[in-house]
């Protein structure tokens, strides 16, 4: 989904019992706490690629991204300067069509 695993995520997986080692990582039904890291990784990393934004409008977009794409949103803030051919599914491309969005366009006016 966009975002590195690293040591301590908290993600649902389904596996089969008789062969554990074949698995998949549940995405779309992260716990509580992971949710909330991925909406601090992606704050951060959107605060540093528009340092004109106040804290109260990247938490605010942060969080207008959720409500229109999930956890998606999430990484396409994350992922947002990545070129198209380095992630195919969030990326800077994604970034524009998530922000250009005219849902984006109606609710992004309440972060102001």
């Amino acid at each position: 989904y966009g975002f590195p695993l690293r040591p301590g995520d908290a993600l649902s997986v389904r596996y089969v019992p008789q062969a554990p080692h074949h698995f998949q990582i549940r995405w779309e039904q992260p716990t509580e706490q992971q949710l909330e890291r991925y909406a601090a990784l992606a704050a951060e990393k959107h605060e540093s690629l528009h340092p004109e934004l106040a804290d109260r409008q990247v938490r605010c977009q942060v969080q207008l991204a959720y409500e229109l794409d999930g956890l998606a949103g999430l990484a396409v803030l994350y992922q947002q300067a990545i070129p198209p051919d380095s992630f195919p599914n969030y990326n800077r491309d994604a970034y524009f069509r998530l922000v250009r969005s005219t849902e984006w366009q109606r609710a992004v006016r309440d972060c102001l």
